[in-house]
């Protein structure tokens, strides 16, 4: 797929989006779109950065819901939040309630992303729309911290649960007080 194939298909779809879901669709308009070789999609809470291998074995519904999901990573902030934590246990708990949220506004139990469903519930079953992303961050850590090998157990929670995303670029974010108050901003 090229580049500007990538980009009518994001531009095609942020405007569907925009008409069908316009809380989404409005905090995505402070959103730019790239290309990077991060295996998924990513947001900087500046960008919302997509892998073109990636994109391209996806349908519009995912892209939808990929957009949803990045946007969602940027109003709850979560590029910002969860220093000094397990990086990926936090990333799951972001992913889980980010999940959640939308599950919960779209009325829907499950969506697969490349045939995978992604996270939404928490540990205790729950919907992650109920809880922050520090109480299931909390929720996952009691109940695996006995576990032996916590990063094998980590890589098998990701895969079983259907990667949306990948968080990596979180920890090169900078300014995060400008772009704290930015998104309160955008959100109001």
């Amino acid at each position: 797929m090229t580049k500007q194939e990538i980009s009518n298909i994001l531009t095609v779809v942020r405007a569907k989006l925009l008409l069908r879901e316009p809380f989404y669709g409005r905090l995505l308009m402070n959103l730019k779109f790239g290309i990077a070789s991060c295996g998924t999609a990513c947001t900087d809470m500046r960008r919302i950065l997509w892998d073109p291998e990636f994109i391209s074995g996806l349908n519009e519904e995912e892209i939808e819901f990929i957009m949803e999901h990045e946007v969602m990573h940027c109003a709850l902030q979560h590029p910002l939040r969860g220093r000094g934590l397990n990086k990926r246990l936090y990333n799951i708990a972001a992913d889980i309630v980010v999940n959640g949220n939308i599950f919960y506004s779209r009325g829907i139990d499950n969506f697969k992303i490349a045939g995978k469903e992604v996270m939404h519930l928490a540990p205790d079953m729950s919907p992650g729309y109920l809880h922050s992303t520090e109480q299931i961050y909390a929720m996952l850590f009691e109940k695996y911290k006995e576990a032996s090998d916590g990063e094998q157990f980590c890589r098998e929670l990701e895969a079983e649960g259907g990667i949306v995303d990948d968080h990596a670029v979180w920890k090169k974010i900078s300014m995060g007080a400008y772009l704290s108050d930015e998104w309160k901003g955008h959100i109001k």
